[in-house]
């Protein structure tokens, strides 16, 4: 049975995410969360990464459940988990020496796979197996799950505030709106971890953008710029 067959409607995680959760909050603080509404029907969440903080303080506290896109590494056997830890995530992305990304990368890359399955994470791939990210994803959709995409580039490392985006989610909410005239709403959402803070923006259709004439990179680039407004409205602009 592929993983699109075992995709269903997420009310509730399972015992051992629901204990981990459990646990993590009694040593995670509660962000405020400020902003819009989220919308009643399944959306497409977009959120910044802010290295490890950004996915844990989310997954503890957002608002709504969600089904988040994850490296594909991360899906797959030990070795391979470990490998992309300790290189990639650990070394390259948070810079941490060579014996804490080691220490991290064994301890992490041990239970990650519990972890990832217990969120029903949809690996990512940066090349043509994307349609198989696209295809999970809306299986997703339909049974009405929330797509959380972290859409940061973040080959140069983490940034309070991300550079640029990438378009894997333009590519899913078009494609979807395509396939299913499922007018998916994008809901731009912005974690401060100095402030303590989530964000969240206006949702807005994909039907609007595309009848505004914008194709997949105006998509990117349009909510690239308003997480820089929710990031200068309620961050900047409240230390004023």
């Amino acid at each position: 049975m592929s993983r699109q067959q075992r995709v269903r409607k997420v009310l509730k995680h399972n015992l051992f995410i629901t204990f981990l959760k459990g646990l993590l909050r009694l040593f995670v603080r509660k962000p405020q969360i400020v902003g819009e509404q989220l919308p009643t029907k399944p959306s497409i969440i977009l959120a910044n990464h802010k290295g490890a903080a950004g996915p844990l303080v989310l997954s503890l506290y957002f608002p709504a459940l969600f089904v988040p896109w994850g490296h594909y590494q991360m899906t797959e056997g030990y070795l391979r988990r470990f490998d992309y830890l300790y290189r990639v995530f650990y070394r390259t992305k948070l810079g941490k020496g060579k014996v804490a990304s080691f220490i991290l990368a064994v301890l992490f890359g041990l239970v990650s796979k519990l972890i990832y399955n217990g969120m029903h994470v949809i690996p990512s791939y940066p090349d043509l197996r994307l349609r198989r990210t696209l295809r999970i994803s809306f299986a997703h959709l339909d049974e009405g799950n929330n797509v959380l995409v972290f859409p940061e580039d973040s080959n140069s490392g983490y940034h309070d505030v991300p550079n640029s985006f990438f378009g894997g989610f333009a590519v899913l909410a078009i494609e979807y709106y395509r396939r299913t005239k499922n007018d998916v709403p994008i809901t731009p959402v912005f974690f401060s971890k100095p402030d303590r803070l989530i964000a969240i923006g206006e949702s807005i259709s994909i039907k609007s953008l595309l009848d505004q004439g914008m194709g997949r990179r105006d998509i990117t680039k349009h909510f690239e710029v308003l997480c820089d407004t929710l990031h200068k409205k309620y961050v900047i602009d409240k230390k004023r």
